[in-house]
């Protein structure tokens, strides 16, 4: 259910679990964190009342090792709602569909934040480079130009929101739907959050499928010919080869 790191020093330690799963949020640097500091950073959804098992193992060098303590013990519900809703593993159920959703989104959104940089710096190199002009250009001014629509198609036009004009419904808005609708409440979805989260999963598939060809085939291919042309480094490339052309 969750990994909790306990302190590794002298004296007696008490680690309370808060009765969440873990977050779906991608990784991200520690300067970012730090810059916006949010207590449930790493606090994904309750668990449900059930059975749970806890077990202590320690970490020494990198190697776990279990140390044959074990607990069980039960969670309950403090009081029923007022309205009559999903049972707890059905509840529990969507929350592990979103969860799915939001790393795949959360994912994608990161990667393609990784690409786009990849992107500049190659664009970058190339300005100052020996290449012959429109050699590789234009191959890079496609790949900008499809990850722009990635992007817009995950997380929607930020620059027309700020004006109060949205557009098209974006993949990380219908997920909200779903997401800010369950978290704080355990009445289950409604019908409402079921269509969203239903359709947010299907043009997250489309997506991936197009991000996928993106960073699998189109990426390496440009990276290659970078290579052959005698273009210097740029980040997500192997070493440039001692002969060029290869």
């Amino acid at each position: 259910v969750r990994r909790l790191i306990g302190p590794a020093k002298a004296g007696i330690h008490r680690i309370a679990w808060d009765l969440h799963y873990p977050t779906s949020r991608p990784w991200q640097p520690s300067a970012d964190a730090e810059a916006w500091p949010d207590p449930t950073r790493d606090r994904g959804f309750l668990a449900p009342p059930g059975t749970y098992i806890v077990e202590v193992a320690k970490r020494i060098d990198g190697k776990i090792v279990e140390l044959g303590l074990a607990e069980t013990f039960e969670v309950a519900a403090i009081r029923a709602g007022s309205l009559a809703g999903a049972s707890p593993s059905a509840l529990s159920a969507f929350w592990r569909r979103v969860e799915v959703a939001q790393r795949a989104a959360g994912g994608a959104g990161s990667a393609i934040d990784e690409v786009d940089g990849r992107l500049a710096a190659i664009r970058e190199v190339l300005d100052r480079s020996a290449a012959s002009a429109g050699e590789v250009d234009s191959t890079v001014r496609d790949l900008e130009h499809e990850l722009r629509g990635l992007r817009l198609r995950l997380r929607g036009d930020e620059d027309r929101e700020a004006r109060n004009d949205p557009g098209p419904m974006s993949i990380a808005r219908r997920l909200d739907v779903a997401v800010y609708g369950n978290t704080f409440s355990t009445y289950g979805p409604t019908p409402t959050h079921e269509q969203s989260l239903a359709i947010a999963e299907r043009q997250l598939d489309d997506l991936l499928k197009s991000l996928d060809h993106l960073i699998q085939a189109a990426l390496p291919a440009l990276d290659h010919r970078l290579n052959q042309i005698g273009i210097p480094w740029t980040p997500g490339r192997s070493a440039p080869p001692l002969k060029q052309g290869e």
